[in-house]
């Protein structure tokens, strides 16, 4: 079956279009922007309008995708920032209108599930595995040990950034008020990953994996099964708090729109493995949108 998966988040926009028969699939073509549809909503709980717009004008853009590809089905999801904002409602009717696909506002749980799903479809026994994905809006926690266990905390690269970084370059105060920050939210209560394997998984992680690469363009290749050590990932903090936004802008040429809110982002990273002992975590540029993929082919 050929089919497009869509995974709207607070800060991206994910589709992949691709074949698959539930077990596997086969890759047609990925499409990746940045409307940041969470923006302002942990502030206002509303989506603002240009956001909206900006949702709208890439759907667009996405229906002559899949169109010209010939989709035979779509499914499409919207994640932490639709469950925050009391306009979703509104805003999911006019997707609908303009481009006659529904997105479902998924939980937590759902989000974490399928980010787990698409993380290991491809490992045969994906047992003993710990993933952590890091979105816009929210960071998720899977640990599958026979059962599956999810822990979500609403707090990610892009909502931190907005309440807790003003300046730019951040502050040595703001950097430390946000390092307190994400290590009290943590704290209460204590998830348990206690897989052998661990993986991480969103934006924030791919360019974390780029970066310590010294990439210049996106490399699936390079991303996937790239080991990141505590010591890149905080050799790279240090890089970027020194930075400002538009230097951040010339290290991140596959993903410009990324320099604001990585800082953030990469202390969320710094943090977790401090916190779980972790001295690697394995990236993967698999996701949920992978993972809708699979668990829509299986429907």
């Amino acid at each position: 079956m050929r089919l497009a998966s869509i995974d709207l988040g607070s800060n991206t926009l994910r589709m992949l279009i691709a074949e698959s028969d539930g077990k596997k699939l086969d890759v047609i073509s990925e499409f990746i922007r940045a409307p940041r549809a969470g923006l302002d909503v942990k502030e206002t709980q509303l989506i603002n309008p240009r956001s909206s717009l900006r949702i709208l004008e890439l759907l667009r853009r996405c229906r002559i995708f899949w169109k010209e590809m010939g989709v035979e089905k779509i499914a499409a999801v919207a994640t932490h920032f639709s469950r925050e904002a009391r306009n979703w409602p509104q805003v999911s009717t006019a997707i609908v209108r303009e481009v006659g696909v529904e997105f479902h506002s998924i939980s937590s749980e759902q989000e974490a599930e399928l980010g787990f799903l698409g993380a290991t479809y491809d490992i045969a026994n994906p047992n003993n595995i710990s993933v952590i994905d890091i979105g816009g809006g929210s960071t998720e926690f899977i640990s599958k040990n026979r059962d599956l266990h999810t822990y979500s905390i609403p707090f990610g690269a892009l909502n931190l950034t907005e309440g807790y970084i003003k300046s730019d370059p951040p502050t040595k105060k703001e950097i430390k008020n946000l390092r307190g920050i994400i290590k009290s939210k943590l704290n209460a209560p204590k998830p348990a990953l206690n897989g052998n394997t661990r993986i991480g998984i969103g934006g924030t992680l791919s360019s974390l994996a780029l970066l310590a690469q010294n990439q210049k363009f996106y490399d699936v290749e390079k991303v996937n099964n790239c080991t990141l050590s505590r010591n890149d990932v905080s050799k790279i903090f240090s890089k970027l708090i020194a930075c400002n936004k538009i230097d951040r802008e010339e290290l991140l040429p596959w993903d410009r729109t990324r320099a604001e809110i990585l800082p953030a982002g990469t202390l969320i990273c710094e943090s977790l493995m401090d916190y779980f002992g972790w001295d690697t975590i394995d990236v993967r540029h698999r996701g949920i949108v992978y993972g809708l993929a699979i668990k829509a082919a299986r429907e």
